[in-house]
């Protein structure tokens, strides 16, 4: 039997470990997607919207689009939130609808999250986009529509405050499998995949010589069994609270350019362009990514500015 090589990778996930949920350039815009103790730390209504279009040119590339709407509750106390995105790469699609909680605990100049949410995964094989030499022979045609349904869990941890964050957090944490084929006639085996933890650390500060210019560096590192370590720097520059600037290098894999605007105090909008420095560099056109972010305490509603962090020694006060 004989795979076209875009199959031949898609399927290696099935029995290598590997990067199995959605990556992000814009980690500490996207943090809500992976992290549940990010829940309810903006302002009292959070909206997100991501899109991403992996190694542009590359036969079966990566796409990943979803949004998260999060609140604080209990005047502040507390953080809820629901999301859901869909990841394509080649013949595999996952979808994820997630419920996440957040308890924040509140000092002068600090506040603690801790958050857990609950993740109900669709995993889909269209067999029909793999090539197959004989595609007559039933003992290897896979030529049928499959999918999985799982339930799964996150957890995080975040300490902040405007001037800096730490955070941790682990995806997976049930480590459950996708069954495909189970009980297909004439089938000789299945495909498993088998859902790893991801674990991921996070931290970061801001800085501004002048209040005209924030400098927010962030830095990240996350782990899967069997695979290599990753790590990223992001530095960015807000200009009066009106224009974003910035740039990124994730170790071994890419450069990021990033560039952005603030609208009205309560919208953001940045787009991120990613250039492979990996040996896929010849086989793709880089990276897009873009984020849209609306997060409002409702002022048009309540009639005043509820606030979303007073810290103790506040200085650059909300940060996106």
């Amino acid at each position: 039997m004989k795979i076209s090589i875009a199959s031949l990778l898609i399927f290696a996930t099935l029995v290598l470990p590997a990067q199995q949920m959605p990556y992000f350039t814009q980690v500490r815009t996207n943090a809500v997607f992976f992290n549940p103790a990010v829940l309810g730390t903006k302002r009292l209504i959070d909206l997100r919207f991501n899109y991403r279009n992996q190694w542009v040119g590359f036969d079966g590339q990566p796409k990943t689009q979803g949004f998260n709407l999060n609140s604080r509750l209990y005047k502040g106390k507390m953080g809820a939130g629901i999301q859901y995105w869909t990841d394509i790469t080649g013949p595999t699609e996952r979808d994820l609808f997630s419920v996440g909680y957040a308890y924040h605990f509140r000092y002068p100049d600090i506040e603690m999250s801790l958050g857990v949410s609950a993740n109900f995964y669709k995993y889909f094989i269209n067999g029909a986009a793999i090539t197959i030499r004989n595609s007559q022979d039933k003992t290897i045609d896979r030529s049928i529509l499959a999918d999985d349904r799982f339930f799964d869990m996150n957890a995080g941890f975040l300490l902040y405050n405007d001037r800096f964050h730490v955070g941790l957090c682990a995806q997976n944490l049930i480590q459950q499998s996708a069954e495909f084929y189970d009980g297909v006639p004439d089938s000789v085996k299945g495909a498993i995949i088998k859902m790893v933890p991801h674990p991921f650390f996070t931290v970061g500060y801001n800085w501004a010589g002048h209040p005209d210019f924030v400098w927010e560096n962030t830095f990240n590192a996350g782990y899967i069994t069997g695979a290599t370590i990753t790590m990223d720097y992001s530095l960015r520059i807000f200009i009066r609270n009106k224009m974003i600037g910035g740039a990124s290098y994730r170790l071994k894999d890419a450069v990021a350019l990033h560039a952005g605007f603030i609208l009205l105090d309560q919208c953001q909008i940045v787009y991120s362009y990613d250039i492979g420095m990996s040996a896929l560099r010849k086989a793709h056109q880089n990276t897009h990514e873009i984020s849209l972010v609306w997060s409002s305490d409702l002022e048009f509603i309540f009639g005043k500015r509820r606030g979303n962090n007073a810290f103790a020694r506040e200085k650059f006060q909300y940060m996106f």
